[in-house]
């Protein structure tokens, strides 16, 4: 199955993501659940940045450990143009 993708990163790029994207995956799950990769808010600034590479998808998130809070790419960055927008997740 090909990945679709509507976004700026090189093949490359895309390939870097999602190796460590399963690797991080694996890392996450165990017996108890899985765990949402922890970064600190300046961690997270740095991975938005419209220079950063690989270009991170819509969805990318993390668990804030500065402010103890789930946040979520909702739009890509576009390099050299635009960071990407993050929204913290709330309850309901």
């Amino acid at each position: 199955m090909e990945l679709q993708s509507y976004n700026y990163a090189t093949q490359e790029e895309q390939q870097r993501y999602l190796e460590l994207l399963v690797r991080q995956l694996q890392a996450g799950l165990g017996k108890t659940g899985y765990t949402i990769t922890p970064a600190t808010s300046s961690e997270i600034n740095t991975f938005i940045n419209r220079n950063y590479t690989p270009i991170l998808p819509v969805g990318t998130m993390w668990f804030d450990s500065t402010i103890s809070k789930l946040k979520v790419i909702v739009t890509q960055a576009i390099p050299g143009v635009a960071d990407a927008t993050v929204e913290i997740v709330t309850s309901v």
